[in-house]
């Protein structure tokens, strides 16, 4: 399936909260969880923290830097051609101003939803 842009991921991802059936994403940790989940027909995918930081070796909860998450979260929005939501945990941030880096950094790298 040829990859979308962020723009089309974006907007199957409104679309999807606005149809008529409920909207379940499964929740991948790493590029192959989440291809698998997508190759099974599911529209959107979001990212399991949990699953993420034990994948890379660290205890669930905000133990892992920024930099590493963010760039753990743009490894799998650039393999996929549908839309993924990140979960970033509690935001990286103590402040909203330093939880919006967070968020704009996730952003940066395809994902089109927060949670």
């Amino acid at each position: 399936m040829p990859l979308k842009s962020q723009k089309e991921k974006a907007e199957d991802f409104r679309a999807l909260h606005h149809g008529r059936r409920i909207l379940i994403l499964p929740n991948g940790w790493d590029v192959p969880s989440a291809r698998l989940f997508e190759d099974a027909g599911f529209p959107a995918i979001a990212t399991s923290s949990a699953g993420m930081l034990v994948s890379l070796g660290y205890p669930d909860g905000e133990v892992i830097g920024r930099t590493e998450f963010v760039s753990a979260v743009g490894r799998i929005a650039r393999v996929l051609s549908v839309p993924l939501s990140a979960d970033v945990v509690a935001g990286f941030g103590k402040t909203t101003k330093e939880v919006l880096v967070t968020v704009k950094a996730i952003l940066k790298t395809g994902a089109v939803g927060i949670n």
